[in-house]
């Protein structure tokens, strides 16, 4: 592992996160693991990988929202144990 960055995050929600960034070949991987303090949220992880070892990398998120997939599981779950 090249680095880890572990602190906390809020906004729109607030949790903890975790960052671990690995070295590869000629680029970086990674991964971040979001851990939100309430439980009406999910944990969200999102992986990463830059062009080369550049310094000043360019990137683009792309955010999907669970919360309606975690309704949708948490209602199909209570209707199967109906």
């Amino acid at each position: 592992m090249k680095g880890q960055w572990i602190g906390y995050y809020q906004g729109s929600a607030e949790g903890r996160v975790m960052i671990n960034v690995d070295e590869v070949d000629d680029h970086y991987e990674g991964a971040a693991y979001l851990n939100p303090t309430t439980r009406c949220i999910p944990a969200t992880v999102a992986y990463l990988s830059t062009i080369n070892k550049d310094h000043e990398q360019v990137a683009t998120a792309y955010m999907i929202i669970f919360l309606e997939f975690a309704n949708m599981i948490q209602a199909l779950s209570s209707k199967a144990y109906k």
